[in-house]
């Protein structure tokens, strides 16, 4: 039930990706963009924007001709409803209430 969770965290990259986006959840950038801001080169970032999209937390667009990386915060946050019930069901016998909880702050 967690595996989503785990995937998104499985490099230093992803966390730093995420982190970006968070704090920038309007943010649209190339990869070689996003690759400059958390000081990675695009090839060393590439394989986990592939990762998150397919996770459903970033998505691509190219109608401009350029590929621009974006962050889905509808998927963000359902993958943070599902590790909020993991947790809550995980810890049964403890109250565990979220409500102004954030994936990554």
């Amino acid at each position: 039930m967690l595996e989503p969770f785990e995937r998104m965290l499985s490099t230093d990259e992803k966390g730093a990706l995420l982190i970006l986006f968070h704090r920038n959840p309007n943010l649209k950038n190339s990869v070689q963009g996003l690759a400059t801001l958390i000081g990675k080169t695009p090839r060393e970032i590439a394989g986990d924007v592939n990762d998150l999209t397919e996770l459903g937390l970033s998505r691509h667009n190219s109608s401009t001709g350029v590929e621009l990386i974006s962050w889905s915060r509808e998927k963000a946050e359902e993958i943070q409803e599902k590790l909020c019930a993991a947790i809550s069901h995980a810890n049964a016998g403890r109250i565990f209430k979220t409500t102004s909880w954030t994936l990554i702050s």
